[in-house]
């Protein structure tokens, strides 16, 4: 009887971990994990990310309008409640309206519905009131922002520092005040949904952002770190509504940055996620996650107790 009980557990926690939801696979991981000396170049750099292929290629104003994009072995991080992150960083630098794009060939298996994302950035030197860094997709790797879709931007302007969003590269959320300090990371979490659908009125796509500090991302990891209490928890938040228009998961990805500065600003960006659950860009632990790690210790135990 001992047996067969024992048997109908083991049976019911292998198919309650079958059953239950996992984490959906990550799009895109881009950790500039490579082995260039400091400062060089991030141009013609043959991609290891995951989802990105090929080589990146970057645009930058010369002259007088002076912009540069250079792989630095000094990564970011943002504590233990983060991933564990390894590698360098993309430095994108830029002076009186100078312009840099960096760019690289999406290569993921198509999406629909919720498309999430995240990635830390590092203004080192803000030194202007309109000053934009931006990880976004384009239609190819270096073109300007009326290519450009699912745009997540740390922004400097006349109004205030403020992080925003758009499905389109033009009609952005209002924004979302917030004083950034120099060389302190910063942790940027994106959701667009309807992606791959044709939005309208009455089947809109919502884009929403979340700003954090890291204490205070600590703080949300800490009470659950569920997407409910994301905009209570985090330092910013923004939101915007797209009506029209089709935005599909494509094409390059690009980094992109802009300063007015008469002295050249600074961005440090690092971490880029893309993928279709919240834990896909965020290290908090899932449900299910946690659902199955029980079964397989109930497992374990019961197997042990039968050696016994």
């Amino acid at each position: 009887m001992k047996i067969h009980l024992r048997s109908m557990i083991i049976g019911s926690v292998s198919l309650l971990s079958v059953l239950l939801p996992v984490k959906a696979a990550l799009l895109v991981h881009e950790g500039f994990n490579y082995t260039l000396a400091d400062n060089t170049p991030i141009n013609g750099t043959s991609t290891t990310a995951t989802g990105l292929s090929g080589d990146y290629s970057a645009s930058n104003s010369s002259g007088t309008a002076v912009a540069v994009s250079n792989y630095r072995t000094a990564g970011l991080s943002f504590g233990s409640s983060f991933f564990a992150t390894t590698g360098g960083s993309l430095n994108q630098r830029a002076a009186k309206s100078g312009v840099s794009y960096v760019g690289a060939a999406l290569d993921t298996a198509s999406m629909s519905g919720e498309l999430w994302g995240s990635y830390l950035f590092n203004f080192e030197a803000l030194n202007s009131v309109n000053t934009t860094g931006q990880v976004r997709l384009n239609a190819t790797e270096t073109g300007g922002s009326g290519s450009s879709w699912f745009n997540v931007a740390s922004d400097i302007s006349g109004s205030g520092q403020h992080s925003q969003i758009s499905y389109n590269g033009s009609d952005y959320s209002s924004q979302s005040s917030f004083a950034y300090s120099e060389g302190t990371t910063y942790l940027l979490v994106s959701k667009f949904t309807n992606v791959g659908s044709s939005l309208t009125g009455g089947d809109p796509g919502v884009a929403s952002l979340w700003m954090f500090t890291q204490s205070n991302y600590e703080a949300w990891v800490a009470g659950g770190g569920d997407e409910a209490s994301l905009t209570a928890s985090a330092d910013g938040f923004a939101s915007k509504t797209a009506t029209s228009g089709s935005y599909e998961f494509d094409d390059y990805l690009q980094l992109a940055f802009y300063s007015t500065a008469s002295n050249s600003s600074s961005l440090y960006t690092d971490e880029i996620r893309y993928g279709t659950t919240l834990g896909d860009v965020v290290a908090v632990p899932e449900p299910s996650t946690l659902l199955m790690l029980l079964g397989g210790f109930s497992l374990l135990v019961l197997c042990i107790r039968r050696r016994v």
